[in-house]
């Protein structure tokens, strides 16, 4: 299935919110394992330079997902 289809199939059944959550926790993934990224957010006060990186890559993350679906969906 596209991923036009797919964008189209969760508008229609309510879960748009939870794809496009999916589709950033995967592009964080890329980066991040799931490990790696609780052990920053558990010593974020103390390592406080690659808690920076990683959330600004998050945020990264986050806009180009939903550019991405607004390509889709206006």
């Amino acid at each position: 299935m596209t991923l036009e289809k797919q964008i189209k199939l969760a508008k229609a059944n309510g879960t748009y919110e939870r794809f496009y959550g999916e589709l950033v926790e995967k592009k964080i993934r890329e980066k991040y394992s799931v490990g790696e990224e609780l052990a920053i957010l558990r010593q974020r006060d103390t390592k406080q330079d690659e808690f920076n990186i990683y959330n600004n890559y998050v945020e990264f993350c986050k806009k180009e997902v939903k550019q991405v679906l607004e390509k889709y969906v206006g």
